[in-house]
C-alpha cells in the first residue's frame, strides 16, 4: 500500500512508519490518541499534522498491528 503521509525515517532502527516530515511514529500518535481519548481533529491540532495524516496513521496501525506489537515488545525487553 502506498502511504501519502507516512514514511520511513532515515537512520531509524524501527521498521514501522513515521508521520512524514516529523519524528512521530504512527503508533505513538495513535497510542496517545487512545490514552488521551482524543478525536482525530484534536490529535491533528496537538501534533501539528493534517487530519488526513492522522486518519492514515490510524489505518496504518490497524493494518500493521503485528509489526507494531513486535517492536513494542522488543523495546520493552531491551529496557527491562
Amino acid at each position: 500500500m502506498q502511504w501519502k503521509h507516512l514514511k520511513r525515517r532515515p537512520g531509524s532502527k524501527y521498521r514501522q512508519l513515521f508521520i512524514a516530515g516529523t519524528r512521530i511514529m504512527a503508533s505513538s500518535l495513535v497510542g496517545t490518541m487512545r490514552a488521551e481519548n482524543m478525536s482525530v481533529e484534536e490529535a491533528a491540532s496537538d501534533f501539528h499534522v493534517s487530519i488526513s495524516a492522522v486518519r492514515e496513521a490510524i489505518r496504518y496501525c490497524h493494518l500493521h498491528k503485528r509489526l507494531i506489537d513486535a517492536e513494542t515488545e522488543e523495546v520493552r525487553l531491551l529496557f527491562s
